[in-house]
């Protein structure tokens, strides 16, 4: 078992679960704080190797330095952790992370569940993905299991896990990890080993088992460009922009709010509703914002089974509403040099293909709806779309605090404690860590979105905190997602153990978020609450949230 690295930990009997620290002489640096950088230095790159070479300095020879890993300090059932991110090591095809966990808690500490246990088994790393923000690329883990490494901690005995990633492109030397339940680590080294044996049977072997998983090497292994999802205040509409070099960008308009309703059995022209600009401007806004322009697809989705839920069928279908939204659109902004095309499709695309139920009639409702693709001709040239000045309004009852101040909140009457000191900008994201501390266990309900956005974003995700949003005037930033190989949108979000069906009490819990970018130096999170099958919402607001950059 590898024993712990002879740095200076913080006697703090709870550490600060946002902290980025680097450990000196003289106690941690801003730099550190912000960063995550640490003047600690492993004894060799992976459990031994040097950079680019043999694990053996040439006689007389000093040895040769090796990157320092990022260290992230949290609480975890009840006892303080810190957790070593890195280096990150590329290896043929594969990148491997090294990730220490320790403690000075005499007592052992079952940290089997720390990563989230999604995946089915207790240990695996299902939810620990790396992040590569410079580039807006998100790298799913390979091998779910850490097959490294004793799950139980202790002050004499640590943790050292090695997820594996697809191998990063040489013009990346920093990378991001993001784990739940502790944080994200910024600013983690890349290293190229040029070749050179691995000493570590563990990473070897983590290695061995992603080379041989041949689904997900055929499949899933990515990167996948990283989607950032702006959603109406109403959730009448969403607009998803993808780090994808084709910059395009998709908004989907619901049907129900963008037409008035008609008797199935007797069709009729399709006729607006009064709501219909309104949720047509964030479209809007963003064709107002690519001077150029560019090939704009409008498409009609009517589920195949609509008019069994009392949908509209107007005569021509989906095609004439998508043509409807065309020409209401050439009225309320210049599309000169948009190419505009228009279709209509009359069966079940669901916008969560792997969670469709055709007897759910709410995924109905978010299933018909007119999608908006628009593929500018010049990405580059992207113009900030204007966002409302007003920001969106507060529920009755709704507690808010400032975000160091944390905010007191009853959730299915469990009382708990929210709190965000901070958050850091890392090029075009913000990267943060909610801190929870309750006096029982909560819901995993507590961190879904109501059924209004969970059903159209990421139905099924039970287990994960997907209601974390930013305000961004009147509408919500989510946090960041990426479409994986079948077309699935997954989030990157915080996930609760194997069951999936309960946040952890009795101690302080570290959630990490990562957040498209909304500007300014200070930012409003916002937990929306309102109805959601599974359970009751978190309804909270946390303001004045400083900005700090890395």
């Amino acid at each position: 078992m590898p024993q712990r690295n002879s740095y200076n930990h913080a006697q703090s009997a709870v550490r600060s679960a946002s902290a980025w620290r680097t450990s000196t002489p003289h106690g941690p640096s801003r730099r550190g704080v912000l960063l995550g950088a640490t003047a600690a230095v492993l004894g060799g790159v992976l459990g031994g190797c040097t950079v680019g070479g043999d694990s053996t300095a040439d006689d007389g020879a000093s040895p040769t330095p090796t990157a320092a890993p990022v260290v992230l300090e949290t609480e975890y059932a009840g006892a303080s952790l810190t957790v070593q991110v890195g280096p990150a090591a590329v290896v043929d095809e594969f990148t491997v992370v090294r990730v220490m966990i320790s403690t000075d808690i005499t007592d052992e500490i079952d940290v089997t569940e720390l990563f989230g246990g999604w995946g089915g088994s207790f240990g695996n790393m299902w939810s620990i993905h790396m992040l590569s923000l410079a580039k807006g690329l998100a790298f799913p883990q390979l091998g779910h299991s850490s097959y490294a490494g004793d799950y139980y901690i202790s002050a004499d005995d640590a943790a050292e896990l090695y997820p594996v990633f697809a191998a990063v492109n040489s013009d990346i030397d920093r990378v991001e990890v993001f784990l739940p339940n502790v944080g994200t680590a910024i600013d983690v080294p890349v290293v190229d080993l040029g070749g050179a044996a691995l000493t570590s049977e563990q990473v070897d072997r983590a290695v061995s088992l992603a080379e041989q998983n041949e689904w997900l090497r055929n499949n899933g292994d990515g990167p996948f460009p990283i989607t950032s999802l702006t959603v109406a205040g109403d959730w009448s509409a969403d607009t998803a922009v993808s780090s994808d070099p084709s910059g395009a960008v998709v908004v989907s308009m619901l049907g129900d709010r963008l037409f008035n309703d008609e008797d199935p059995d007797d069709p009729k022209a399709v006729e607006l509703s009064g709501d219909a600009d309104e949720v047509m401007a964030p479209l809007v806004r963003q064709l107002e914002s690519y001077p150029s322009g560019g090939q704009l697809q409008l498409t009609g989705h009517q589920p195949f089974r609509a008019p069994y839920f009392h949908y509209t069928t107007h005569e021509g279908g989906p095609r004439a509403e998508a043509q409807a939204i065309a020409d209401r659109l050439a009225e309320l902004t210049d599309l000169s040099r948009w190419e505009v095309a228009v279709s209509g499709v009359e069966d079940s695309q669901e916008r969560n293909v792997d969670y469709g139920d055709p007897d759910n009639d709410l995924l109905f409702y978010y299933n018909y709806r007119v999608e908006a693709r628009a593929t500018p001709e010049d990405p580059a040239e992207r113009v900030a779309a204007d966002v409302a000045e007003d920001e969106l309004g507060l529920g009755t009852g709704v507690p808010v605090a400032s975000g160091a101040e944390g905010v007191d909140i009853e959730v299915e009457g469990v009382r708990a404690h929210l709190a965000l000191d901070e958050v850091v900008r890392v090029g075009e994201f913000l990267v943060g860590t909610v801190s929870l501390s309750a006096e029982q266990s909560l819901p995993a309900s507590a961190f879904l979105l109501p059924d209004s956005g969970q059903c159209a974003y990421w139905n099924g995700r039970i287990g994960h905190a997907c209601n974390l949003t930013l305000l961004m005037g009147d509408a919500r930033r989510l946090p960041v997602a990426y479409v994986d190989h079948i077309g699935l949108n997954t989030p990157v979000t915080n996930t609760w153990g194997a069951s999936g069906a309960l946040v952890p009490s009795d101690w302080t819990t570290s959630i990490p978020v990562v957040w498209p970018d909304v500007g300014g130096d200070t930012v409003t999170l916002d937990l929306p609450g309102g109805p959601n099958a599974l359970g009751q919402p978190i309804a909270a607001r946390l303001t004045d949230i400083p900005v700090v950059d890395a």
